[in-house]
């Protein structure tokens, strides 16, 4: 005979596989966040655009 599975360790294994995502921002949110703060267009930043996240973030510290 096998041995019943209470309800708490059925509980508990549910519980172990929520794990929250953290959110990484947007291109396009950073670089509407820069436009408002410069007050350029974002044509006129379309070259940052092809820049990766990090280095938009970057712009964005130092624009702050």
């Amino acid at each position: 005979m096998t041995k019943p599975i209470s309800p708490y360790i059925i509980y508990h294994m549910k519980n172990e596989k929520t794990i929250e995502k953290v959110k990484r921002p947007n291109k396009k949110v950073l670089l509407r966040e820069i436009a408002d703060m410069t007050g350029k267009s974002l044509k006129e930043l379309d070259s940052l655009g092809r820049s990766n996240i990090s280095t938009i973030q970057w712009v964005k510290e130092l624009v702050s």
